[in-house]
């Protein structure tokens, strides 16, 4: 009925005929008794002793499927502020637990399902890079490579909104929180000092663009970056990326 799908409307996406109303009415069922914040207050403040991964793992399943069939305002709503409880539990996981098997798409999972739909503003997104910091500096390469790929898309998002984006002083002020974040954080010494890998060497070249252009490559960097070129293992990486590097310095 019309009165139906208004109701159904309220929270789930209703373009699509094929999809069975049954299923969306246990979407709006589960949203009107508050599970989506039932498992939030799962998350907040968890530790992986309280809340085991493979749990975990099952609820960050149960909101990817739920996200799914939710209206934009829906995800807004419910599923954007459970994100923040779900990237401090992660940030919490030991170098072992992100190892296993499962926490690699557990990872996957929630980075689809904790997204935003829709890039409404500008903004610095501090826990997601902690995060990706987390996994930047596990001992295992890739998990490693998966942290350096979730800050070069934070650098590439940014560069896209700011190219886009007519307010410049906005986009100044992110260009510098990004900037200083990559600084305090020590992400060149990670890259080239010495627990290097070429693989990470290979995934460096949008960092080093962006810090050069922001005016925030240093010297000491520099004889970082020059030191691990003298390396024989990966003096030819180094110096593959020196080269669109100089471009940008000033």
């Amino acid at each position: 009925s019309q009165q139906e799908a208004g109701a159904l409307n309220n929270y789930c996406e209703l373009t699509d005929p094929e999809v069975s109303v049954y299923l969306l009415r246990n979407v709006c069922f589960f949203c009107d008794r508050n599970g989506v914040q039932a498992i939030a207050h799962c998350f907040d403040k968890a530790t992986p002793e309280v809340l085991p991964y493979n749990v975990a793992h099952t609820l960050i399943t149960i909101i990817a499927n739920l996200r799914l069939w939710m209206n934009i305002n829906t995800v807004m709503q419910y599923i954007v502020p459970l994100r923040s409880h779900v990237i401090r539990y992660m940030c919490r996981l030991s170098d072992t637990e992100l190892r296993l098997a499962g926490m690699r798409n557990m990872t996957d999972l929630m980075w689809a399902a904790m997204k935003e739909p829709i890039e409404t503003h500008m903004t610095f997104d501090k826990e997601g890079l902690d995060l990706a910091f987390k996994y930047f500096t596990c001992t295992t390469l890739t998990i490693r490579l998966a942290g350096i790929s979730q800050i070069n898309n934070q650098i590439t998002l940014y560069n896209e909104v700011a190219n886009a984006n007519d307010s410049l002083m906005e986009a100044d002020s992110m260009g510098g929180q990004l900037a200083n974040w990559l600084i305090q954080n020590k992400i060149v010494e990670h890259i080239f000092g010495p627990n290097l890998h070429v693989e990470l060497i290979k995934q460096s070249q949008v960092i080093l663009n962006f810090l050069a252009i922001e005016g925030r490559i240093t010297n000491e960097h520099i004889d970082v970056i020059w030191a691990a070129g003298q390396l024989k293992h990966c003096s030819r990486q180094v110096h593959d990326i020196l080269i669109p590097l100089i471009k940008n310095l000033e």
